[in-house]
């Protein structure tokens, strides 16, 4: 966000850096205040924010009740409007606390994340003063994020994983303390959790709860060690360094991990509802084609290029890739050419193509997909001696992606039916996945423009593409609890002065049955999934809206491979469990919507588990029948495999019977709003 010294920023910072602690217990630091200034003489020098736009807290100032108080200025500062951005950095100690029982942290034995106020364990009016669990940390965020908008960017430069708090190098110093044993108080903070906690469509009242209010820029994974290094923290001397020599508006949080410099012992987290936005401004910047990393890897006695992209992916044997030096940001000179040959899940192996040399590879390097290889991604039904034919063929004639779409010869075998009357295109959706429930669906005619033809078209396939794209591993789904309940917001008393305070929590069954939800909609109801994983696999999820109203699709939560850093494991081991929702996961509850004049809707939740963590940005997409088009939201050596569950979720009117069902349904005249994590 580079800007003439004369314009002042429309940036506004809270800047905490924490030294010294009024525990003996937490080794004092040597370089979160000095990170801290740091990033206060960037913000001033390098992006021209005024320093009366900047709140620094720095050792004593940086109590507890300081902290608090600071975020609340930043809700109800009225020099910031809405959408202008907001910059939180916190340098000091974090660590883990136990939950109480009845909250949803992901399973056995997961702890709380906490940072440490200077004046953590200090007696105040005869109690200890707790730390600051990240749950406070997430309702205070979703406070600014429904007054000031969700452009706010928040960077912990602390960890977690406990650590020694006496001794060790001078040199080398963990940001982390281990604190005791006892639960953290229930009811502690719930003043401010009574905003609420963290869709399908997503009910007002949470809309900037959780990783939908901010871009969490973390130091380290959840059990790895945060380190200062001669006086300054190695995240934030590499972040500082990364956001100085590039430029801001042309920096995506998506891209940050990518191009930060490798930390030793450290990877960094990156999380958010909104990655694709510039760094430090609301603008959504067009996607990219999805990148893999390419590498020559010694197989069978001999050197093979592999791809960092596998049947997961949807990559096929045949497609075909453009090879660019990973510094050529502008993919200006292609270095070579690859065909994938043989697959794995998350990785394939390539040669070059026929009558070419192989070329000279020195890491890094990005392997741009430029063909998709044989697949079918859509069948097609068009009637006999139809007009449309010969759209059709003249578009197999230009574009060879048209050749992974199927014609069928009857309407019911196919997904789409589509004709060509009085220049005008009609769709209908044919599949019987759907229409098997009563749910019929004619898209509004678009003009025979072979552009416009053009796009929808491949919108269409890649939806159908992607929804029946699976794999077969009952290993994985066969172990894995899906559950769906309704939420509700349970009222609980927080002290003798009557302070009262709510929390969303589960209630009635389960209503995921038989791997399908059939339910009345009840609009403005919170609902909430959870995973639980019985296998011996450590799983990363990520969970996916297809609308067959609109052919959109939504990401609902993902798990991002970014750059060199080793991901969080979401969903682990023998009994973890991730919640979406509810809990500590940091996503929003979901609703369901049904239009004037709509009795039913049909759509699908699509959950890709993985041993490895993948990029799957490539999956969401925009309605292809909208106008904007510009911008899409796009230990031992443990078992390589991956597999789908894809949940059918039936939506009624409470008047419209199963047997009503059965026999058809008016058509719905307009499309559903239950969108997923729809920025």
């Amino acid at each position: 966000m580079s800007r003439p010294r004369t314009t002042r920023s429309p940036l506004f910072a809270l800047i905490i850096g924490i030294n010294s602690y009024h525990s003996t217990e937490f080794r004092p630091l040597r370089g979160a205040v000095p990170d801290a200034l740091s990033f206060k003489a960037y913000l001033e020098t390098r992006v021209n924010v005024p320093s009366d736009q900047i709140s620094v807290l720095l050792d004593k100032a940086a109590s507890r009740s300081a902290i608090i108080e600071e975020f609340i200025h930043l809700k109800d500062d009225r020099r910031i409007k809405k959408g202008d951005a907001i910059f939180i950095y916190f340098a000091g100690h974090g660590g883990e606390i136990l939950p109480p029982p009845s909250w949803e942290c992901g399973g056995p034995g997961t702890k709380i994340q906490v940072i440490i106020p200077c004046d953590c364990d200090a007696l105040e009016r005869a109690r200890r003063i707790p730390p600051i669990p990240d749950r406070t940390i997430g309702a205070l965020l979703a406070r600014i994020a429904e007054k000031k908008g969700d452009n706010i960017t928040v960077v912990f430069d602390c960890c977690h994983a406990a650590s020694g708090t006496r001794g060790g190098d001078d040199d080398m110093i963990t940001r982390s303390v281990e604190l005791d044993s006892r639960p953290y108080p229930e009811t502690l903070d719930q003043d401010i959790w009574d905003f609420g906690p963290r869709g399908s469509y997503i009910p007002s009242k949470f809309h900037h709860g959780g990783l939908g209010s901010h871009v969490l820029l973390a130091a380290c994974g959840i059990t790895e060690k945060a380190n200062e290094y001669m006086g300054h923290g190695q995240f934030s001397v590499a972040l500082l360094k990364l956001f100085s020599n590039v430029s801001l508006n042309k920096l995506r949080y998506s891209d940050i991990l990518a191009h930060l410099d490798a930390i030793p012992g450290q990877n960094p987290q990156c999380e958010g509802a909104t990655l694709n936005r510039a760094l430090f401004d609301a603008k959504v910047l067009p996607p990219e084609r999805t990148a893999f990393d390419v590498r020559i890897e010694k197989i069978g006695g001999r050197d093979q290029y592999v791809i960092n992209g596998g049947m997961i992916h949807g990559i096929n044997t045949g497609s075909e890739f453009a090879v660019y030096r990973k510094a050529d940001f502008n993919l200006s000179t292609q270095i070579g050419a690859l065909i994938a040959n043989a697959l794995r899940p998350f990785s394939a192996t390539a040669n070059v193509p026929a009558g070419t040399r192989n070329f000279s590879l020195t890491p890094p390097a990005i392997a741009i997909q430029t063909k998709v290889g044989k697949r079918e991604d859509l069948r097609l039904y068009i009637a006999p001696n139809d007009a449309f034919f010969r759209h059709f063929r003249t578009l197999l004639e230009k574009d060879p992606i048209f050749q992974n779409i199927s014609l069928v010869r009857e309407p019911n075998h196919g997904h789409v039916q589509i004709s060509l009357q009085r220049s005008k295109i009609t769709l209908k959706i044919t599949d019987e996945n759907v229409t098997r429930y009563g749910f019929t669906r004619q898209f509004k005619d678009i003009d025979a423009d072979l552009r416009n033809l053009s796009w929808v078209l491949k919108g269409i396939a890649h939806y159908y593409g992607e929804l029946n794209r699976a794999n077969s591993d009952p290993e994985i789904t066969g172990r894995i609890d899906v559950e769906l309940y309704r939420l509700e917001e349970t009222l609980t008393v927080l002290d003798n002065s009557g302070l009262q305070g709510m929390v969303l929590t589960p209630t009635g069954p389960n209503l995921c049955r038989n791997g399908m939800v059939d339910l009345v909609v009840e609009e403005d109801t919170p609902y909430g999934i959870k995973l639980t994983n019985k296998t011996r696999h450590d799983l990363y999820p990520n969970l996916f809206h297809f609308s067959n109203s609109d052919l959109s699709i939504a990401a609902y939560a993902q798990t991002r491979a970014d750059g060199h850093t080793v991901v969080d494991v979401p969903l682990r081991q023998c009994g973890g469990t991730f919640a979406i929702g509810y809990g500590s996961g940091g996503y929003e509850p979901f609703s369901f919507q049904l239009q004037a004049g709509q009795d039913i809707d049909i759509e699908f939740l699509k959950i890709y588990l993985s041993t490895q963590p993948v990029n799957l940005s490539h999956v969401p997409q925009l309605s292809p029948f909208t106008s904007d088009r510009t911008i899409q939201t796009w230990y031992p050596k443990s078992k390589e495999t991956w597999n789908t569950i894809l949940i059918p979720i039936i939506q009624r009117r409470s008047s419209l019977t199963r047997q009503s069902m059965n026999t058809g349904v008016r058509r719905a005249q307009e499309p559903t709003r239950s969108y997923i994590n729809r920025r």
